[in-house]
């Protein structure tokens, strides 16, 4: 699938994952940019604008996809040659050059190339094309001197540079696999929030129309709620990126994040989850634990079902194993206090655990499943395996025990708990295969009806004799008595979690 696991155990992190922070460029969309219209203002010609603009990519050396795209626009070298360079940055959201003459060019972001107030035509103009979903750049000229960030005279608005971006082919349908699966999905992005918003509303993704600029949000709680309401984040800096990630898994959400650029690196630390494009900063690939080497977002899906598939079918195939684990360990424990032989001959475990744990978790490992992990894999397991081993202990010390009362043999002993422990062991596998399908339900008819011929056609072999009279009476109450067993201890365990819950959300 073109991607490289770093870091092996985000593939589990990543199957956990409820929300996705997306930076926009490289994921819904390539990464590439095209100028779509170039709006000089009053009393600037066509010409002076580009001649500007060709002057100030051809002596900057910016690699970010909105310089390429103006450069590609301008492939010919201007003559302007350049003293003081400010190359951009997404902290600043602009970049600067000073000429031999005298004049510096600013391009960038217009709140941040104009300090303070815009004018008029060019705020109206900025958010038509930004409602548009263009991004925005405003082109502005002085003549002063260049010093840092600070220019010596007042800047004169040229013009607007309008770009679009171009959207992945199957960003759409990416998008719409993580709705399904009950994945939030958020863009953070350093452009402006409309133009982001835009192009989220083209590839359906749900929420789009909550979208803020995030120089407007304030701190502490403040930003923990904008991170709950809103979907698309416009004008963040590195430093929110985090913030914004940090407010997200405070709230008990799993995070994972995508990023290619350095600035980039403090959200992709903060995540559980971190995701690098193979085509962004070295910086970021290493310290991302996923990254895909073909900087295509589509391998996602892939990634998570894998992940998905790989912990829930290992969860189910645990459960399985853990319940003879746990029943074969309070056995030995009981047997050394009370005076009963053990219930079981090996010949008989091996007739249950084969069609109970063995074949059923080999065919369940295999089985697809996209379902989200949830909760503590060792509690999961827990949870599922617990009731059946505490009813296999307790029904098979009780086999034994009814025996000596009942002046019963040792084989019929050993029959009625390898029956009682034989449902014990259908009804644990059920309980794994819900909800059931056509797959894992045919799995359940053939691991019973191979249990039925064992103890039928096959029961001399395994140690097995016919029961009559009481023995029979014995084995049915002791199979009553395991089902209530397990629902009470399955009911006692939801009570206590219940509890445990409750508990977590008070303090």
């Amino acid at each position: 699938r073109k991607s490289l696991v770093r870091d092996l155990y985000c593939v589990e992190t990543l199957a956990r994952v409820d929300t996705l922070c997306l930076d926009k460029t490289g994921t819904i969309t390539e990464g590439t940019m095209q100028v779509d219209e170039l709006v000089p203002f009053e009393g600037v010609t066509q010409q002076e604008m580009d001649a500007a603009l060709n002057g100030l990519v051809s002596n900057l050396q910016d690699g970010n996809p909105t310089f390429q795209a103006i450069q590609e626009r301008y492939p010919q070298p201007s003559p302007w040659r350049a003293g003081t360079l400010v190359p951009f940055s997404s902290a600043r959201k602009k970049s600067a050059v000073a000429f031999d003459d005298g004049t510096v060019l600013v391009l960038g972001a217009p709140s941040f190339v104009m300090e303070g107030e815009l004018p008029v035509p060019v705020r109206q103009r900025m958010e038509a094309a930004a409602g548009e979903g263009l991004r925005v750049l405003l082109l502005a000229r002085a003549k002063g001197v260049l010093e840092g960030e600070s220019i010596s005279a007042p800047l004169e608005v040229l013009g607007l540079c309008c770009l679009s971006d171009v959207i992945r082919e199957n960003a759409a349908d990416t998008l719409a696999y993580f709705r399904r699966q009950g994945v939030t999905v958020k863009v953070i992005s350093g452009d402006d929030p409309r133009t982001v918003a835009h192009i989220a509303r083209r590839v359906g993704l749900e929420g789009w129309e909550n979208a803020v600029d995030a120089t407007t949000l304030g701190e502490g709680a403040a930003l923990a709620e904008a991170a709950e309401r809103y979907t698309i984040f416009g004008r963040v800096t590195p430093a929110q990126k985090r913030e914004l990630v940090e407010a997200m898994k405070a709230a008990r959400h799993s995070v994972a994040m995508t990023g290619d650029g350095v600035n980039d690196i403090p959200a992709l630390k903060a995540a559980d989850c971190s995701i690098a494009m193979a085509g962004g900063s070295d910086a970021a690939k290493n310290a991302a634990q996923l990254t895909l080497m073909n900087a295509d977002f589509a391998a996602m899906p892939v990634i998570v079902g894998e992940g998905r598939r790989v912990i829930n079918n290992i969860t189910r195939a645990a459960s399985l194993f853990l319940v003879k684990t746990l029943y074969s360990f309070l056995l030995s424990v009981l047997m050394l206090f009370l005076p009963l032989a053990y219930p079981f001959q090996p010949v008989q475990l091996t007739l249950i655990s084969s069609l109970t744990v063995g074949i059923p978790s080999f065919f369940l490992a295999l089985e697809p499943n996209q379902e989200r992990v949830r909760g503590s894999f060792l509690e999961t397991v827990l949870r599922r395996a617990l009731p059946g081993a505490v009813a296999v202990a307790v029904c098979s010390a009780l086999a034994m025990a009814s025996g000596q009362v009942f002046g019963l043999t040792m084989d019929v002993d050993n029959t009625i708990a390898c029956l009682v422990t034989a449902l014990v062991g259908l009804l644990v596998l059920l309980r794994v295969c819900v909800p059931l399908n056509p797959a894992r339900g045919a799995l359940l008819a053939v691991m019973t009806a191979g249990l039925v011929c064992g103890v039928t056609l096959a029961g001399k072999v395994f140690f097995l004799v016919p029961l009559q009279g009481t023995a029979v009476w014995i084995t049915l109450g002791l199979c009553v008595l395991a089902l209530g067993l397990m629902l009470l201890v399955e009911g006692l365990m939801k009570r206590v979690e219940k509890q445990r819950e409750v508990s977590k959300a008070m303090g």
